[in-house]
Formats: structure tokens, sequence, C-alpha cells
């Protein structure tokens, strides 16, 4: 279970990343195991998104902040898999009305944008690393240098990259990016034997300490993180 660390800063007195757009975090930590961080059928059949995300709701930054006050609000979604999964979940329950929606989806003809939402959400068909090819796209310099994205814009990241998460995020860090992110909502991978009867156990390199230790480290640098189930 992710509980609070004597090693976290309450981020109402620590000494935020300077010019970040939000600088006060309440340290709501939702529990990082076991339910609410796999998708615990995925591996019986292909289906749309079976896990709830209610539990998401009430932690919502938006809750907790005006998002029309900022300059931009950004969603990108790392991983969006359909259009209902993810970025139809955020328009539909997220309080804030993105004006940029860029989604992300490797995989070709599964996204798909409806007629309607168009003008705003853009589709990326590249997988998300930390240098840009062909086929990858540096993930730092998208939002630093495509989007310009700035400190006083709402900038909300939904990452689903299936385990490289730890790796695009610590990128993230060392290029200066984490203080543009407002609030994170991360599928972390990791192995633990609850996992194993979901067929969820074989990601090898990390552990649930190292889940843990993650996410204690992103709300320490002020982002709202939230595991994505």
């Amino acid at each position: 279970m992710f509980v609070y660390s004597e090693n976290a800063m309450d981020p109402r007195t620590a000494n935020t990343n300077a010019g970040h757009s939000v600088s006060y975090k309440q340290l709501n930590i939702e529990k990082l195991e076991p339910e609410y961080h796999f998708r615990k059928n995925y591996y019986l059949k292909r289906t749309k998104d079976i896990e709830s995300k209610d539990h998401l709701l009430e932690h919502l930054l938006g809750r907790k902040v005006n998002c029309s006050t900022f300059q931009r609000q950004v969603l990108i979604d790392l991983g969006a898999k359909t259009f209902e999964s993810s970025v139809g979940w955020f328009i539909e329950n997220y309080p804030c009305n993105f004006e940029e929606i860029h989604a992300f989806e490797v995989e070709r003809n599964v996204f798909r944008i409806p007629e309607n939402e168009k003008g705003r959400v853009r589709l990326y068909e590249s997988f998300v690393g930390v240098e840009s090819s062909n086929t990858k796209t540096d993930i730092a310099d998208f939002i630093v240098n495509k989007l310009g994205i700035k400190t006083d814009d709402f900038l909300v990241i939904k990452m689903d990259i299936e385990g490289t998460e730890y790796k695009v995020l610590d990128y993230l860090k060392k290029r200066g990016t984490w203080p543009l992110i407002d609030e994170l909502f991360v599928e972390i991978h990791y192995k633990h034997p609850y996992m194993r009867p979901w067929g969820w156990d074989m990601f090898e390199e990390y552990t649930l300490e190292d889940a843990t230790n993650f996410f204690v480290e992103l709300r320490n640098h002020s982002i709202y993180a939230h595991p994505w189930p």
C-alpha cells in the first residue's frame, strides 16, 4: 500500500520548483497496491476499458484549482489506446475544459477522433521515448519546443507506456521538464505476487518498493501524481 513517507516533504511547506504553476499540493495519496493499478481481466480477452477510475475523481487537481485562470489548459495522453479509454474519460470527468489534447497511440486505426472533437484533439501514431526518429517522439522536446508549454500553463499528462515510464520520467526530470507538469497519471508497472493470478507479474525489473519510491519522488517535486489503473 502506498502510504505517506516520513521522507516525503509536505507540499504545503516544501520549497517547490520555482515558477511551477501550482505551488500548493495536498498530499492525498491513493492506494498504490493492489486494486487500482492494473486491469485484472486484460490478459483474458481484449476489451474496451474494464477498470473503473471512479476512485480518482475526488483527487483530481482540477477540483482544487480553477483551470480557467491559467494561460493554456493542455492534456497529453501517452498510450491513449481508444478514444473512449482515457481521452474520452478526461473530457467527460475532468473539471477542466482542455483547449488542446494531444494523444499518442502507436497502434494504427485504434484511436479514432470523433467529428465533434477534431478541432482540439490531435493524434500522433508514434512511440514515446527519449529521442526522436521516424517512429519515436522525444517527449521532452515535444513538450518544451513543439508545444511551447510554460510554467503558467496547466498541463495534465496521462502515461501508459508499458514499463518504460521509469525511463521516460527520469529523462523528463533530467531535461528539467518536471516543473511544467501540474498533474500526472501513470500506469505503473512492477512485479508483485498479488499480480500473478491476473498475469501482470512479468515486469521483473521493478518492485512495489520501486513504484512507491517513484511516486513519493514525484510528489516531493510538486507533481500531483496518481497511479492510473
